[in-house]
């Protein structure tokens, strides 16, 4: 490591719902395809579809087999969704799942973007010569790098790492210590931000980071507690964090 002394070295970010507003853009893309839907004619049907695809896609995200690449799955999830709800003939069930998958793509990450307050206060932060940023996101390979790449966020960062890119997911320990080894920064010398008690918060604080700062707007409850002594803080939005980063300066 390039240091060993006790100071504040490296800042990780998580991406999902901290950096960019993944929900929202969700929300958005389902609207879309919402209307795609009653321009195809179907209307009672629409809300068992929505609720099929988004309940397949939590459950398995990605092939479970390993055969099928992101797209290729999320689609067949669509059709799964569309059979379920709709009596139709299979060849139209499958040009309707083509369809509403490439809407709900399309409109999902053209409005995954780093907000300009976002992005002011990353440069600011890397800008300090004491510090480095990472970023560390959890899901499927293509789809986080998918991701990473729309909102054009790499350039911010000393490194960016897809969990399972890595070979562990948070909240293992191994991503954050490979994350932390990348920055070339001690874990007692990092901090990390996130939205997500289990994955952000409690899980970096088990692998011996330093501190985690939670961006919890809900004021939600923390979770089990981590079994350490190192301190936490929890926010309202991730612009907060830069105040409490420069307090661990």
């Amino acid at each position: 490591m390039a240091s060993t002394d006790e100071s504040l070295g490296g800042v990780i970010f998580d991406l999902d719902n901290t950096l960019i507003d993944t929900r929202g853009a969700d929300r958005l893309a389902f609207q879309e395809v919402r209307l795609l839907l009653i321009g195809h004619g179907l209307n009672s049907q629409i809300d068992s579809v929505l609720a099929s695809f988004s309940k397949r896609l939590a459950k398995e995200p990605s092939d479970p087999t390993g055969n099928l690449c992101s797209d290729k799955w999320r689609r067949n999830l669509w059709l799964a969704a569309l059979q379920e709800a709709v009596r139709r003939p299979e060849e139209q069930c499958q040009l309707l799942a083509k369809v509403c998958f490439e809407k709900w793509l399309q409109v999902r990450l053209a409005h995954l973007e780093l907000l300009p307050a976002t992005k002011e206060m990353l440069v600011r932060l890397r800008g300090d010569e004491r510090l480095r940023l990472g970023l560390l996101t959890n899901g499927e390979a293509s789809t986080q790098r998918d991701k990473i790449n729309a909102c054009a966020c790499s350039r911010f960062f000393d490194a960016v790492c897809v969990a399972a890119e890595l070979g562990a997911e948070k909240p293992l320990p191994a991503a954050y210590l490979q994350c932390c080894q990348r920055l070339d920064v001690l874990p007692r010398r990092t901090v990390m931000v996130g939205d997500s008690w289990e994955c952000d918060i409690g899980g970096s604080l088990a692998a011996g980071l330093r501190s985690a700062i939670w961006v919890n707007p809900g004021d939600q409850t923390p979770g089990p507690d981590t079994g350490g002594n190192q301190g936490w803080h929890s926010i309202h939005h991730v612009l907060e964090a830069e105040a409490l980063i420069k307090k661990m300066l």
